[in-house]
């Protein structure tokens, strides 16, 4: 008797770890995305719902992308590598969700009017012991309807901050001509018809610049500037830190303003000359 109840136990046994076992699952999985649109360097995340039933209450995930040199993925965060396109797919149990995810090279700000200030010798050229490469520097604002002067810093619409120097003679406007961007931030390359690549200084970027959605420090291209009795046709074709092409065009008036009355503005732009030294890199991501 004693042996048929102790079958009768274990059998019973059994059946409630089948049935524990059978209810320890995930029953629905899903995310708050499906598509993802992505430039190079850019990141975003994937945050994954799923209701479990049984014992459990969580259970690993596993992540993968079909192209890990177009984007890859950790813990649902993807990282943007090369244009192209991937699909990110989520585990868990039975259940898995996919994220199509786009990635493009090209970014092309929407432009709709612009700020022009002057920063005079900001860079101290006309003291430096190189002769004859004297120039004056100028920050080109270009911005998207909703940006001004007041949120320029903090909009997450389009707007492109070009840095370049004129000749001596240019004191409130930009000559005509072609703007190629510095090999490396030194003194005697500060020449006329140059443009300063990306660098930050004192947690402020200074440079040339694209805002938006990301801050996307430039590195090299150019600036053609067509000014016609101050009302400028602006073409700009530039390549940032990771690769992505940022160009566009501007025509129009812009809002000047004589940034050499602001206070310590030129003796910082000389300090961080020096402490860049011959680099053509920024100091630090902003």
């Amino acid at each position: 008797m004693k042996h048929s109840i102790l079958k009768f136990e274990l059998a019973l046994l059994g059946l409630v770890l089948l049935i524990s076992c059978a209810n320890n699952e995930v029953k629905t999985l899903s995310i708050d995305k499906t598509t993802s649109a992505l430039t190079l360097g850019q990141t975003d995340s994937i945050i994954v719902t799923m209701t479990l039933s049984g014992d459990i209450s969580k259970l690993p995930q596993t992540w993968s992308s079909s192209n890990t040199a177009v984007v890859t993925v950790k813990n649902g965060k993807i990282s943007a590598l090369t244009a192209g396109n991937a699909t990110i797919t989520v585990n868990a149990g039975s259940k898995s969700a996919t994220c199509q995810v786009t990635v493009s090279d090209q970014i092309k700000p929407v432009i709709s009017h612009g700020d022009l200030v002057y920063y005079g010798d900001a860079y101290g050229t006309k003291k430096d012991t190189i002769k004859n490469n004297e120039s004056n520097n100028f920050v080109i604002y270009l911005e998207s309807p909703l940006v001004n002067s007041s949120n320029y810093f903090n909009s997450t619409d389009d707007r492109v901050m070009l840095e370049l120097n004129t000749d001596t003679l240019h004191i409130t406007s930009i000559p005509s001509g072609t703007y190629d961007m510095m090999t490396d931030l030194t003194r005697s390359k500060l020449l006329p018809f140059t443009l300063v690549p990306a660098y930050v200084f004192q947690n402020y970027p200074w440079g040339t610049w694209y805002f938006g959605i990301t801050n996307n420090d430039i590195i090299t291209g150019n600036v053609v500037v067509l000014n016609t009795n101050n009302v400028y046709d602006i073409t700009y074709n530039l390549i940032d830190y990771y690769g992505n092409m940022i160009s566009g065009t501007f025509h129009g008036i812009l809002n000047f303003t004589d940034g050499t009355q602001s206070s310590g503005i030129s003796a910082l732009k000389i300090k961080s000359t020096v402490k860049t030294g011959n680099t053509n890199r920024f100091l630090k991501r902003y």
